[in-house]
């Protein structure tokens, strides 16, 4: 059956079109096999559709694509797409375009905190969708932690279209509830409130204890001498319950106690009577729970807390002897106001008692110096008598009233050493006089002092107590007295034995102070002269010092003479022989205790005794051959010692050898054969002079012959003579002819010789 074709104008905006067809119930349902429908879009055949089948209806959809869309769109906004369906039944055909879904985008519950509390116990949460025009805006809500930790419901919910209604439910211990809001439209947005709900559970019970200063709990609640506070603990159930603040009472209308607010300690006061104090705790919640504590307080005495003198510090003397110290109790009411006076450190170092005390009473005690002692500072102490021991101290200053009673004096020598004799003589010039007081602590120690010197024996030093004894010739006493200043009967006198003194030398001198000793000057004599001309003792020392040479020979000898009533003593100093001279010192000192002395100084030369002539093989005789040589020295005694001038002389031979320029300092002088001599004796002469004083020493020479010829009267009238000489330590060839004498050194070189 053809049915007719209805067309129905759309404007497309957008794809996907969906076109419902709903059959006329009379028709029923289509059959699914015959069904034919028909879509034209004009010229739009790139339209694709879908068929959907239901018992009811069929549908439609109709997609194109994207780019297709834009196209249309762009050259025609108002582009059709006309879709037809054929119905091959008769029946009402109606087509009906399906609006596309708006859906929720957004999702906030406003506020997003909320606290609740009594003043504001209830609130509301709104949920703010967004787009206002979203079609399903319907929301399912879930609510989290909505009870305490006991279980008790924290809130109450009310709901509208869009919102929450939350109430703080009561009694709970609070917490923090979760409300979340999530979208039914598929689009599954969810958002969550949190709502802070306060504990507002009420006190239920108060319990008050009773403990004293360590913690221990005092069942009965008691006061007492013994137990003097009590701190009041209170505790409060539940232990969570929300305010736990509590007001505390304190009832005592005997005024038994002091009440500390801060630590809650309770302390008794002294009383006579005793009796009760209660104690009462309120809850400040409204929970009107309270709990009460008594507390007996039993009779206590009243104790000294502390005592205190006045004066703290007093200062004796013999104007103001005495003094009256006051002990003061604390508190006022104490039982007993009596106190113990106690006197310590009222000893000086002496053992001397410094104070006494007199009128002594429970509260006040009165002290009197007590003179002659040495002083020092006594501590006065007051004690509580109501077993509390408390104390105090007061110090007393006592000065030194000791009063010298005697006097000691003694003499001492210059080392400290005491002179139990007293006696000044030559060999204890001085003594320092001492004087020792009785008591060593007398307070006042001023003396005066006096001096008896009739015959001047001795000088007095006042500020080092030191006498010194003069010269004399009798000797004496002398009296010395030490009085106190401040009783004249307090005196002592020391007697000096001063022995006669002599009178000592104060100058000592010696003549020549320098002497010169040779071989022309043997001997040399020292004169002493001694002042005063009175001195008694005018015995001398002689000594000699630094008398002996480089090889330890002694270089002077002395003989010595004492003073006589005529002459002066004196001392000759007489040159050794044989030594090597020096600077003798001698030295001259009294003997009389003066201590004095002179020095004379002594230049000694070298003083030379022998010589002698020596061959190298220190043979005095030597015999040589026709062609030899052998060196020739001096020797001197002592051997150390060295002449002005020395020289060496051939005195026969002259004919048989020669001396020649070859000299050796240690060997000698050489001496050579002579060629062709005739053989015979040679003898050789050493001259050596030492100041004034001439040594000669001679050596014979054998020499065998070496040939005939003339006699030594020849040879010596031949030729000039030759020797080896020495002047100042050097050698010199000599050369003497018939008009001149030459000199010439030991390499050739002529020498003038002065």
């Amino acid at each position: 059956m053809q049915a007719d074709t209805t067309w129905f104008g759309i404007t497309v905006d957008k794809l996907p079109l969906t076109v419902v067809y709903y059959p006329d119930t009379a028709f029923g349902p289509l059959p699914t096999a015959y069904t034919q429908m028909a879509c034209e879009a004009a010229e739009h055949t790139d339209m694709v559709r879908t068929m959907l089948f239901s018992d009811c209806k069929m549908q439609y959809v109709f997609t194109m694509p994207e780019d297709l869309l834009t196209r249309l769109k762009t050259e025609d906004p108002k582009t059709e797409v006309k879709v037809a369906l054929c119905a091959y039944e008769t029946a009402t055909v109606a087509v009906a375009p399906t609006i596309p879904e708006i859906k929720v985008t957004g999702l906030s519950l406003v506020p997003e905190q909320v606290t609740l509390s009594a003043t504001h116990p209830k609130d509301t949460i709104r949920a703010r969708i967004t787009p206002a025009n979203a079609d399903n805006k319907e929301l399912e809500w879930v609510i989290i932690g909505e009870k305490d930790v006991d279980g008790k419901p924290l809130l109450t919910l009310g709901w509208g279209e869009d919102s929450a209604v939350v109430s703080m439910a009561t009694p709970s211990r609070g917490g923090m509830v979760k409300l979340a809001a999530t979208t039914k439209d598929g689009s599954e947005l969810t958002d969550t409130a949190y709502i802070t709900v306060p504990n507002t559970t009420k006190v239920e019970r108060i319990t008050l204890t009773a403990t004293d200063a360590v913690g221990v709990v005092q069942q009965p609640a008691e006061l007492s001498s013994t137990t003097k506070s009590l701190i009041i603990k209170t505790d409060v159930l539940p232990v969570y319950a929300a305010d736990q603040s509590l007001t505390i009472v304190v009832t005592d209308q005997d005024g038994l106690a002091t009440w500390d607010d801060k630590t809650s300690t309770l302390t008794v006061k002294e009383n006579g009577e005793g009796g009760t104090i209660t104690v009462t705790a309120s809850a400040n919640d409204g929970s009107e729970v309270s709990e009460t504590l008594t507390i007996t307080v039993k009779p206590t005495t009243i104790e000294a807390t502390g005592v205190a003198i006045t004066p703290k510090t007093a200062t004796l003397s013999t104007a103001t002897p005495t003094q009256t110290f006051t002990a003061t109790v604390s508190p006022a009411n104490v039982k007993t106001q009596a106190v113990k006076w106690t006197l310590t450190d009222n000893k000086d170092a002496y053992g001397n008692v410094l104070v006494d005390t007199a009128n002594t009473t429970s509260v006040s005690c009165t002290v009197t110096l007590k003179e002659g002692a040495a002083g020092g500072v006594v501590k006065l102490a007051a004690t509580t008598t109501d077993g509390t021991d408390k104390s105090d101290t007061a110090y007393i200053t006592v000065p030194n009233t000791a009063k010298m009673t005697g006097i000691t004096l003694t003499a001492v020598d210059a080392s400290g050493v005491e002179q139990q004799s007293a006696e000044l003589s030559n060999a204890v010039k001085s003594l320092i006089i001492r004087a020792n007081v009785q008591p060593a602590y007398a307070a006042n120690q001023d003396m005066v002092w006096a001096v008896i010197d009739t015959a001047s024996l001795a000088t007095w030093d006042e500020p080092t107590k030191t006498i010194t004894v003069k010269e004399n010739r009798n000797g004496g006493t002398i009296r010395i007295a030490a009085t106190s200043k401040e009783d004249v009967q307090v005196t002592d006198t020391l007697i000096i034995t001063v022995l006669p003194t002599p009178i000592l030398v104060t100058s000592i001198a010696v003549t020549p102070t320098l002497a010169h000793l040779s071989d022309t000057q043997l001997s040399e004599t020292f004169v002493v002269t001694i002042a005063p001309a009175e001195a008694r003792n005018k015995a001398i020392v002689w000594e000699l010092q630094d008398n002996k040479d480089v090889q330890g020979n002694p270089i002077v000898d002395t003989v010595t003479t004492q003073a006589t009533v005529t002459a002066a003593p004196s001392c000759v100093v007489t040159l050794r022989e044989g030594n090597a001279g020096g600077l003798v010192r001698l030295l001259v000192k009294t003997t009389d205790g003066s201590n004095l002395s002179a020095v004379a100084q002594i230049q000694a030369s070298q003083y030379v005794t022998s010589m002698t002539m020596i061959l190298e093989t220190a043979d005095n005789r030597y015999e040589l051959e026709a062609v030899d040589s052998v060196y020739v020295r001096a020797v001197f005694t002592p051997s150390f010692l060295r002449p002005n001038f020395l020289s060496y002389k051939l005195m026969s031979g002259h004919g048989l050898v020669e001396l020649t320029n070859e000299y050796d300092a240690v060997k000698g002088m050489k001496v050579v054969t002579k060629p062709d001599n005739k053989g015979g004796e040679a003898v050789i002469a050493g001259v050596a002079t030492m100041g004034s004083n001439e040594v000669t020493a001679e050596l014979t020479l054998v020499v065998r012959a070496a040939y005939s010829g003339t006699d030594d009267a020849e040879m010596s009238a031949a030729g000039p003579s030759r020797r080896l000489v020495m002047y100042d330590g050097r050698v010199y060839v000599e050369v003497k002819t018939e008009g001149e004498t030459l000199y010439y050194n030991l390499q050739g070189q002529a020498v003038v010789i002065k």
